[in-house]
């Protein structure tokens, strides 16, 4: 009896062990994908100054999309981004109506 306690305390503490590994993973891939982000919105958009990620999420292709506002205009200057984790850029982005112009190239 004490064998099957022991042996269900350690497969338990295997389970929560590798939920929390990637909690752990899945925070650090969100991290990473909202300093992208920020960076790609301040080298291709006109009058950024500030940046303000609201949300992150997987998407079901295994890209993630993260979603906030610029400038402290949470109503009206908002963006989604989709950014590869794997190659680690911003596939692409989707912005409000009043959005900053894009930067000429």
């Amino acid at each position: 009896m004490k064998r099957i306690y022991v042996i269900f305390l350690l497969i338990i503490t295997a389970v929560l062990g590798m939920l929390g590994m990637k909690v752990y993973q899945n925070q650090k891939a969100y991290n990473d994908a909202s300093k992208i982000t920020v960076e790609y919105l301040k080298s291709n958009f006109n009058d950024i100054k500030t940046v303000d990620i609201t949300e992150t999420e997987y998407s079901p292709v295994g890209t993630i999309f993260v979603k906030g506002y610029i400038n402290g205009e949470r109503d009206s200057l908002t963006f989604t981004s989709n950014v590869d984790p794997d190659e680690e850029i911003v596939k692409s982005v989707t912005t409000s109506e009043d959005f900053p112009e894009a930067m000429d190239e």
